[in-house]
């Protein structure tokens, strides 16, 4: 049997709320708990026909705005994006930049520790720091004898060993930023 323990980085909040106090603030951490339910879940009032579209169209919001050097360049990159796309492509004349300010002040409202990071690039910093910890924990993993495979924000491992895993996560994250952070399996 396999289970799999998952590294549950909710992105949107225990990563980025670590990294924006405690690396890119400089910030004491504020918040050390887990985030519950979806932090994309924002409701942007636009009418979505397909369930989860509203979803994916926030989650690609928030990150090509953290990585975006500009509001206006990650604009374009979120119109560019959605041109291609067969579900939205019919949306891409709406997504002018005043509707998209708006959306941006609407996640802002839920979110308001992303302030300081829309349009900054600062997402490729978050994103290398998320590889290097999951890099950590595979390395770990090997010199324990645990077979991993990492997933997503997750790795799978044999039921054997997902308490050594839970550890090597836990201390992985513990090393960088002094905290523990939520570690939830799945299935």
């Amino acid at each position: 049997m396999i289970c799999a323990s998952v590294y549950l980085l909710v992105f949107i909040r225990n990563l980025l709320v670590h990294l924006a106090e405690k690396i890119l603030l400089l910030q004491p951490l504020k918040f050390g708990g887990d985030y519950h339910g979806d932090a994309y879940d924002v409701d942007l009032g636009f009418p979505f026909s397909k369930a989860g579209l509203q979803r994916d169209f926030v989650k690609s919001l928030v990150v090509i705005m953290l990585n975006a050097e500009s509001k206006q360049s990650g604009f374009k990159a979120i119109r560019q994006k959605y041109r291609s796309d067969a579900e939205l492509k019919n949306a891409a004349p709406i997504l002018t930049n005043e509707f998209l300010e708006k959306c941006i002040e609407t996640i802002l409202k839920s979110h308001p520790f992303l302030q300081g990071y829309i349009g900054s690039s600062k997402g490729k910093e978050i994103f290398l720091l998320d590889s290097n910890i999951a890099r950590d924990i595979i390395a770990k993993s090997l010199d324990a004898e645990i077979v991993v495979l990492p997933i997503h924000d997750g790795f799978v491992c044999k039921v054997t060993d997902e308490e050594k895993l839970r550890s090597i996560m836990q201390n992985a994250w513990s090393q960088r930023f002094g905290t523990t952070i939520p570690i939830k399996r799945e299935f």
